[in-house]
C-alpha cells in the first residue's frame, strides 16, 4: 500500500496551494493591474493631498476635497500638456508610419540605414561595419 509521509505531504500541498494561487492571479490579471496602478498612483499623490489639505481652504476640513482638488490640478496640467503637444506627436507618429514600411524593408534586405549614424556621432568606417 501506497502512502506519504508528513513531508512529502506537506510539501505537495504547499506545491499545491502555490499552483491553485497562481492559477487565481492568471485569471484576474486584468484586474490585479488596475488594483496595482491605483495603489501606485495613490501613494504618488498622498504626499500632494496632505500638503493641499494643510495648505488650502477647502481642503482642510476634509481629505475628500483636497483629493478633488489634487484629481483637478492633476487633470488640467495633463489636459495642457496633451493640447500643447498632441499636434507635433501626431505628425511625428504619421512621419514613422509612412517611413516604417522602408525601414522594414531595408532589414529584411540586410541593408542597414545609412543615414542615421552620421547624425550620431559615427565614422564611415564604423557606419560600413553596422552594415
Amino acid at each position: 500500500m501506497f502512502s506519504l509521509d508528513d513531508r512529502a505531504g506537506n510539501v505537495v500541498t504547499t506545491v499545491a496551494l502555490f499552483g491553485v494561487a497562481a492559477a487565481i492571479l492568471y485569471m484576474a490579471r486584468s484586474a490585479f493591474l488596475v488594483l496595482l496602478l491605483s495603489l501606485l498612483f495613490a501613494y504618488l499623490l498622498e504626499p500632494a493631498v496632505t500638503l493641499v489639505q494643510q495648505h488650502s481652504r477647502l481642503g482642510r476640513k476634509s481629505r475628500t476635497w483636497a483629493i478633488t482638488e489634487v484629481c483637478l490640478f492633476v487633470t488640467l496640467v495633463l489636459g495642457t500638456a496633451g493640447y500643447k503637444f498632441s499636434p507635433n506627436l501626431v505628425a511625428q507618429l504619421k512621419s514613422l508610419n509612412a517611413a516604417v514600411p522602408e525601414i522594414l524593408e531595408d532589414l529584411s534586405s540586410g541593408k542597414a540605414p545609412a543615414g542615421p549614424g552620421g547624425r550620431h556621432g559615427l565614422s564611415a568606417a564604423q557606419q560600413r561595419r553596422i552594415q
